[in-house]
């Protein structure tokens, strides 16, 4: 059986900032990481 599935990748929570000066979200330290829910989805597949 083949199965193909589709994951949405995230930024890792831990790893976005504030920024003080305007209140916005930083993003460019944050890695890229596998969502959650899809990750729970695949490992449910995959056993």
């Amino acid at each position: 059986m083949k199965i193909i599935t589709c994951y949405k990748c995230v930024p890792d929570e831990q790893d976005i900032a504030v920024n003080n000066a305007d209140g916005s979200l930083d993003f460019s330290k944050a890695d890229a990481k596998i969502s959650q829910y899809d990750l729970n989805a695949m490992k449910r597949l995959a056993s």
